[in-house]
């Protein structure tokens, strides 16, 4: 796949182990109301610029975003940190974390 946009409706509430792991063409990712993100979901999704969690989000398995560089943002909408959020180990890679949106 290249060049691919990943847009999730308001009816996607978990994104499984795996889901989207290791896919290099994954450019844009939108999340309205998922609360689960699951294990590896989008590890080494590197052409990925920014995504933004929303403030529905629960859990972030492990490594899901392992492999992401400095240059990836990873935003969490609505919010000031992530407290009570459930967060696996390594869950962010090197990835850059905001808060707000």
């Amino acid at each position: 796949f290249t060049n691919v946009n990943l847009i999730l409706g308001n009816n996607i509430k978990i994104i499984g182990e795996y889901a989207f792991n290791n896919i290099k063409g994954l450019q844009t990712v939108v999340m309205d109301q998922v609360t689960t993100i699951g294990d590896y979901a989008f590890r080494s999704c590197t052409k990925v610029t920014k995504v933004v969690i929303p403030y529905s989000i629960k859990s972030i398995g492990k490594y899901a975003f392992n492999g992401w560089k400095s240059s990836q943002t990873i935003e969490f909408a609505g919010r000031k940190n992530t407290t009570g959020i459930t967060l696996g180990s390594s869950w962010k890679g090197s990835a850059k974390v905001t808060y707000g949106g």
